[in-house]
């Protein structure tokens, strides 16, 4: 047997004997939030990461039922009494777990015995928090977790050594909703500036696009302001996802963007510079200070953004910042004006120019940026890359 085949099914022997467990939140057996309550659990990431190894044949457990594809369907992650934390080879909680771990009681989720130093297990925090002072670079606690994913990465903030990029990427359901797109040239001239629930809201990143830089837009491209928020309305598979994703789900909003040539996607919050760290007692004063006057600076922070993700897939050109400009952490990076349209707010002026005087060219980012996206950010490329991380190579 030749070194590459035996390599190969070692590789594929360690994977149908790994065993991973998910600690999901709440810690009820329905697994589900209320969104008219303000029950907001919204869990995307481990979804993610679960629906791709469910398609690699990776074995995995967690602390309670949760996660109802569709009315009729099991639950994706499944609680089994006979199968415990310290019986699996990975443990995985997120920030949900990190945040309110202290309020549950410790047979729930014990985060300090899972991260005693004897443990013979991996664990991992995936993390999509909103940078919430309960998950900041300044919890020296973070560098006892074996692997830290973390959404929102910025090259030009220092974070601690063992995290690595974990955006919000595409789930099945998002895939599923935009699986047939208008062909480009039947779609609305148009850009979709209708976030979920923000308009002028505490974005100031979108406050600022709003007021500098969109009513310029408009002058070459109208602006789509219609909110669809219908996902109660639609029928009960419709209506139990948009209750697990806490009103995230509209399959009206999705026609939208499948309809569309251009999405305004942007999320974020403008930060000092200094000090560094921007959860230090002068870097929240400072961030405030800066929301609060209007002001602009070129690092931002809490930037991923679903508007982003689901224009992508739907084949919805996505104008954001310009990633690599920015800073913005991704563990594939998509390129400016091939995937994307990423501008400069200290060019604005250079930015429109450059969008009229190429807009022959979104047919070819849409097709583009739908492309890559769903070969770097389905289920199955997180789940593959995730598990390359966690295992340098080994499987």
């Amino acid at each position: 047997m030749s070194d590459l085949m035996r390599s190969i099914r070692e590789q594929k022997s360690s994977l149908c004997n790994l065993r991973v467990y998910f600690y999901c939140f709440p810690p009820t057996l329905t697994g589900l939030c209320d969104y008219k309550s303000g029950y907001h659990y919204y869990q995307h990431a481990i979804v993610c990461l679960a629906e791709g190894f469910q398609s690699l044949g990776i074995k995995f457990y967690s602390n309670v039922n949760f996660w109802l594809p569709a009315p009729d369907d099991a639950f994706l992650f499944k609680y089994d009494p006979h199968i415990t934390a310290s019986d699996c080879d990975l443990v995985i909680i997120n920030e949900f777990w990190w945040e309110n771990h202290l309020y549950y009681p410790k047979t729930l989720c014990d985060i300090p015995h899972l991260l005693r130093k004897d443990r013979k297990n991996k664990v991992i925090l995936i993390d999509s928090s909103d940078d919430s002072p309960q998950t900041n670079f300044l919890d020296s606690r973070l560098l006892q977790f074996d692997y830290y994913f973390k959404a929102h990465l910025n090259r030009f903030i220092p974070h601690p050594k063992n995290t690595y990029p974990f955006p919000f990427g595409l789930s099945k359901r998002i895939i599923k909703e935009l699986d047939n797109p208008l062909p480009f040239t039947q779609r609305e001239n148009r850009i979709l500036v209708n976030s979920r629930g923000f308009q002028y809201g505490d974005h100031p990143l979108r406050n600022y696009v709003q007021k500098k830089f969109l009513p310029k837009m408009a002058n070459y491209i109208p602006l789509e302001t219609k909110k669809i928020l219908d996902g109660q309305e639609r029928g009960e598979y419709h209506a139990l996802l948009w209750t697990q994703t806490c009103g995230r789900h509209n399959p009206g909003y999705y026609e939208l963007l499948m309809s569309s040539k251009v999405s305004s996607s942007f999320g974020g919050y403008f930060i000092s510079p200094f000090p560094k760290q921007s959860w230090s007692l002068v870097g929240r004063a400072a961030r405030k200070l800066i929301t609060k006057l209007g002001l602009k600076t070129n690092l931002v922070v809490q930037w991923d953004s679903w508007r982003f993700w689901e224009s992508l897939a739907a084949g919805c050109v996505p104008i954001h910042l310009d990633f690599e400009k920015y800073g913005f952490i991704l563990p594939v990076m998509p390129e400016n004006w091939r995937h994307y349209i990423g501008i400069d707010l200290d060019d604005l002026d250079g930015s429109i120019d450059r969008f009229a005087q190429n807009f022959d060219r979104l047919s070819e980012i849409s097709q583009s940026g739908r492309a890559w996206s769903l070969e770097h950010y389905s289920p199955n490329a997180i789940a593959q890359r995730f598990l390359k991380i966690v295992f340098k190579d080994s499987v």
